[in-house]
């Protein structure tokens, strides 16, 4: 409470204590004793009494530098010594939360401005977790567009990647199939087709990939190599590999 009245602070005290028993009441006495008050941490107050005419700057101009656009201020309420229709609206206008004459100020009164506030507070506080709310809506929005960009730049890769292997590998694979035709009891030819083979089936896990959500599908179920086909004096003909591609739960 910012007021130069030591009587008037001690009967918003006594009022208060009334109210709400743990309630704590600090006096400013001076108008820029209680501007650094409240500023030094505009959090711990729940609301702030601002007397009208103070020795050192009025209340209004308290008001003027406590409710800057970038402030966030507690509820500021205005005490004055009379009813003054015109003090009243330039309090209002300069931020004032309420406006309250001291001749009129009793506990009644005091307890209902009270309420008032803790409404206000409330409200404040919701649209903080609203915001707050959205605010992370919005990041986890931009988070999941960079996870797609990020998924199609990978298939993309992917595919091309299959291509550039798939058409050379299958050329070697027949060649090999060839020349084992032609000499097949050379064991090196052997290795270098199974070889081949496999570095097939590894195409054929990158092209399931690339046809797959990686959220929803894992390649670790079981596999399997189906019975190799081959021709006279045991050329490889054909060779498959079975993946199970069902979700993982």
């Amino acid at each position: 409470m910012i007021d130069d009245n030591e009587a008037d602070i001690d009967l918003v005290r006594e009022y208060m204590q009334d109210i709400a028993d743990q309630s704590i009441v600090t006096g400013a006495h001076m108008g820029h004793a209680g501007l650094d008050l409240v500023r030094s941490d505009p959090g711990h107050w729940d609301c702030v009494f601002i007397d009208y005419m103070l020795p050192d700057i009025s209340g209004l101009e308290i008001l003027e530098e406590l409710c800057g656009p970038h402030e966030v201020m507690p509820p500021l309420i205005m005490l004055t010594g009379q009813r003054d229709e015109m003090v009243t609206i330039s309090a209002m206008r300069c931020g004032a939360f309420d406006y309250i004459p001291k001749n009129s100020l009793n506990r009644s009164l005091l307890e209902e401005t009270l309420q008032r506030v803790r409404s206000r507070q409330a409200l404040r506080d919701s649209l903080e977790r609203e915001r707050r709310l959205r605010v992370e809506a919005e990041r986890a929005l931009r988070k999941q567009e960079l996870d797609s960009a990020r998924l199609e730049a990978i298939r993309a890769a992917v595919s091309t990647s299959v291509h550039e292997i798939s058409n050379p590998l299958t050329g070697i694979i027949g060649m090999l199939q060839l020349l084992l035709e032609e000499k097949p009891e050379h064991d090196d030819y052997t290795i270098m087709l199974n070889a081949a083979v496999r570095i097939r089936e590894l195409v054929v896990r990158l092209v399931n990939i690339d046809h797959v959500s990686y959220n929803t599908v894992r390649l670790d179920g079981p596999e399997d190599v189906l019975p190799e086909q081959r021709g006279g004096q045991g050329t490889l003909i054909s060779g498959a590999l079975l993946m199970d591609l069902s979700e993982k739960q």
